[in-house]
């Protein structure tokens, strides 16, 4: 089934409360889509958004991690009164607990996927109308934790959240979309990956568990893209490599990074949608970097 290239683009995206989600948010509503906005807590700014332009995006509040058949339930509503989407963006991921304060603490998290302060509920949205529970399952960490110089510092709980907020998110979302996209759906899957990944590029080591966790999500990917060749033949699943963005994520390490090589949000949205843009199901199972160029694994 193919759409019309002028048609409204429908666009999911996953941590959209945090700094390359909320970019992608805005651009993709600039652009003019059909904006569906997950995160476990609202933004302020989100609600902002949704004031701005109520008929374009839904906010639906939930946790991909925990009570899924739940947030499948919800997506199921959304896509009846939507459509489905043509665009699924996984923006969300983890990669220190490097900060002093306890609020600051959740700031810097890519969509809060530690506990964060609640916001309130944005009520002209039904689908904002109630929160789905989520369980006390993450594993403990540090609240200075950051990532790991040498295999000494290596701990199961540090690793087991990596993998949670940077592998698993990704599984979550792309089980809710195969029970629920119907087989000749054409839409593009892209997670947001990094480079420290990729194998082949490791030259420098450290950083244990997110360079394992990005490398697991990389192999997901990978794998995924070849069952849904056969269940959802006009799919595009891909890995993204945005660049080092100029968020709360990355903020602890910008001091060794030269201005040139430090992107904006915005920037970062901008050439995220120009890859999936360009994307065919072709080319469906590969490592993009921000530029449109194929990484290796």
């Amino acid at each position: 089934m193919s759409r019309r290239a002028d048609a409204v683009k429908k666009v999911m995206i996953v941590g959209s409360s945090g700094g390359i989600g909320m970019a992608l948010v805005r651009y993709c509503l600039e652009i003019g889509c059909q904006v569906a906005a997950l995160t476990r807590s609202p933004s302020p700014a989100l609600a902002a958004l949704q004031q701005a332009v109520p008929n374009r995006l839904a906010i639906v509040e939930c946790d991909l991690l925990d009570h899924q058949p739940q947030v499948e339930a919800r997506l199921s509503l959304l896509f009846a009164r939507y459509g489905y989407p043509d665009w699924i963006i996984n923006a969300a991921g983890f990669l220190h607990a490097g900060t002093t304060s306890h609020s600051d603490l959740h700031k810097g998290l890519k969509d809060g996927l530690n506990k964060g302060a609640s916001v309130a509920h944005i009520k002209r949205e039904p689908l904002n109308q109630s929160r789905i529970p989520t369980a006390s399952t993450q594993p403990q960490i540090s609240q200075c934790q950051m990532p790991e110089k040498r295999l000494s510092e290596i701990t199961p709980a540090f690793l087991e959240h990596n993998l949670r907020a940077n592998l698993y998110l990704s599984i979550a979302l792309a089980q809710c979309c195969d029970n629920l996209l119907p087989r000749c759906t054409p839409f593009r899957f892209a997670c947001l990956s990094a480079m420290v990944g990729s194998i082949a590029d490791n030259h420098s080591g450290g950083w244990y568990s997110y360079r394992i966790s990005k490398a697991a999500l990389n192999m997901f990917l990978k794998t995924l893209s070849l069952e849904w060749q056969r269940q959802f033949p006009n799919a595009c699943v891909a890995a993204i490599h945005p660049g080092t963005t100029d968020t709360q994520l990355s903020a602890p390490f910008q001091s060794r990074i030269t201005a040139s090589k430090l992107y904006s949000s915005d920037i970062s949205a901008r050439r995220i949608v120009s890859v999936i843009e360009s994307l065919t199901p072709e080319q469906s199972g590969r490592f993009y970097h921000w530029d449109g160029s194929v990484l290796s694994w």
